[in-house]
């Protein structure tokens, strides 16, 4: 009976997602520019979290494939890891909408981030630099804040009782409140309110990453108490070498400066072993988009230690919602286990 129970539950989350994302306005609805959609939904499109030319192809297998999460999958949103590993991470197609996700109309789409994709290659000698900052920090943040807010919708039913559920609440106003600054500096072209540190590592990467999280512990692992400041982090492959974009917005980021600061020194003293291996953690645990090559995960689910532990790492945020998985057990995992990869090494 429990199992079908949970079926039942799947399923509903299943249904209850594609209708929040059937109904889903344009984000940025009418600033600027007047909303457009298309003929299969009037108010967004399928807006990719990663540009399917200027950055998947850089990492996508000899057919066009690419490894992902598929947070569609029913059993994702719940608090029991039912369902196998290989249905949760999934193959697909370059051009699938399983990539895509309705936050923006058309038009908002193409303006928010025509400075990082169409063929525009990050520069950090071009003219628009800064407006790049800002649009690989909104695309960090932005698919993060909408998938927080729809599993934390009163339709979701994740198994946990009300008090965890009510507490992981406790984020959103933080999203609310970064949401509107970057709808208010879109509006008026303020893009210097981004501060951003990038770090090129010399060897590229097999995987894109783009996420946002509060930074409540450093790299001497100290807790540095009650944070509601937004990092926004962008990793991906460029000319043979790895890009790493830390932003934050300049005007309340005490602790993101702190941390992106460390990471910068890190970077200038040649520390990578270190760097590497605090942003490796970082992709595990925090980003829910992240995208892999397919082979280059073959290759390394070749070591069945690595293997567990990538899968431990990589499905474990997706079921926190009581306040001692966060302070306790997310601690104990981030902090104390040793890794037994890095994510910006080849196998």
């Amino acid at each position: 009976m429990g199992n079908k129970r949970n079926t039942v539950s799947g399923n509903k989350n299943i249904e209850r997602l594609r209708q929040l994302e059937a109904q889903q306005e344009c984000l940025f609805k009418n600033i600027k520019h007047v909303c457009s959609g298309n003929q299969k939904n009037k108010l967004t499109i399928g807006s990719h979290i990663i540009s399917e030319n200027d950055y998947l192809s850089r990492i996508a297998s000899v057919d066009n494939k690419v490894l992902m999460y598929n947070i569609g999958h029913e059993s994702y949103c719940e608090k029991k890891k039912r369902g196998r590993w290989e249905e949760l991470l999934t193959l697909v197609h370059t051009k699938n909408e399983a990539n895509t996700r309705n936050v923006l109309c058309g038009k908002h789409d193409a303006s928010l981030f025509d400075k990082i994709e169409n063929g525009n290659r990050y520069d950090e000698h071009a003219e628009n630099f800064k407006q790049q900052n800002f649009q690989f920090a909104l695309r960090a943040f932005i698919f993060d804040y909408m998938h927080e807010k729809r599993v934390n919708d009163e339709g979701i039913v994740t198994n946990h009782s009300k008090g965890p559920n009510f507490r992981a609440n406790f984020s959103l106003p933080y999203g609310q409140k970064y949401f509107k600054k970057f709808q208010v500096a879109y509006s008026i072209d303020d893009w210097d309110c981004i501060e951003t540190k990038v770090i090129t590592i010399d060897k590229e990467v097999n995987f894109i990453s783009c996420f946002s999280f509060f930074p409540f512990n450093y790299l001497k692992f100290r807790y540095s108490g009650h944070v509601n400041d937004k990092l926004f982090v962008n990793i991906f492959p460029e000319k043979n070498q790895t890009k790493v974009v830390i932003s934050y917005f300049k005007d309340e980021s005490v602790h993101c400066k702190r941390l992106s600061d460390l990471l910068y020194k890190l970077f200038l003293k040649k520390k990578s072993k270190k760097l590497e291996g605090f942003l490796t953690k970082c992709v595990l645990l925090y980003d829910l988009k992240v995208t892999y090559n397919p082979d280059y995960i073959n290759r390394l689910f070749k070591d069945e230690s690595r293997k567990i532990q990538f899968l431990k790492f990589s499905l474990y945020i997706r079921g926190v919602r009581r306040t001692s998985d966060i302070y306790r057990n997310f601690f104990r995992i981030f902090v104390f286990e040793k890794l037994k990869f890095n994510l910006f090494d080849d196998y």
